[in-house]
């Protein structure tokens, strides 16, 4: 019983700590490098053809 009480505690804790993320970052505008991921530049297209970066830092 004590252990199923904790886990929806923990269950519950989760959920409102996602909710209040969410509303903080909600009016946050998107900004940065974030318009050059979305519509690849020429400059993002090696980063993105090597997810784990390797040919993008050496230029292989």
């Amino acid at each position: 019983m004590i252990k199923r009480i904790f886990v929806l505690l923990l269950i519950t804790l989760l959920f409102v700590d996602i909710g209040y993320s969410f509303l903080q970052h909600y009016y946050t505008p998107f900004d940065g490098g974030m318009a050059g991921g979305i519509v690849p530049a020429d400059d993002v297209t090696p980063i993105l053809d090597s997810p784990l970066g390797f040919n993008a830092k050496f230029d292989l």
